[in-house]
């Protein structure tokens, strides 16, 4: 049935929808990996968009994250550990997690002038 969705960006924002919430309880469990891997295979999907969705979704969560720990005003060594704890429930490596924040805090900053 995957298969016979429209092509192109319809089925990579299926995947990406799919793989969000996958994510919202803030963890990625391997069954729902396997799952979400199997849906990508199923809508014919490449590699380099399954790794675009997976990044995307994964950035989004913690970014949604950080918008929380900003807004308590909790910016310190113990939320950041928390943000890295996160992050690698999430599946992503440290340096992506430091790329994001790092990211984050920068259109924060654009935003506040």
């Amino acid at each position: 049935e995957l298969r016979t969705t429209s092509g192109g960006d319809t089925r990579v924002s299926l995947l990406l929808t799919a793989w969000t919430l996958a994510l919202v309880d803030e963890d990625m469990a391997n069954a729902e990996r396997a799952l979400l891997m199997t849906w990508a295979d199923g809508l014919d999907l490449r590699p380099a968009q399954v790794v675009w969705v997976r990044n995307t979704s994964q950035q989004h969560v913690l970014e949604e994250a950080l918008e929380r720990m900003h807004t308590w005003g909790g910016h310190d060594s113990y939320a950041r550990g928390q943000l890295y704890a996160l992050a690698e429930r999430l599946g992503m490596t440290r340096p992506e997690a430091e790329e994001a924040e790092a990211a984050f805090q920068r259109r924060s900053a654009e935003n506040d002038h």
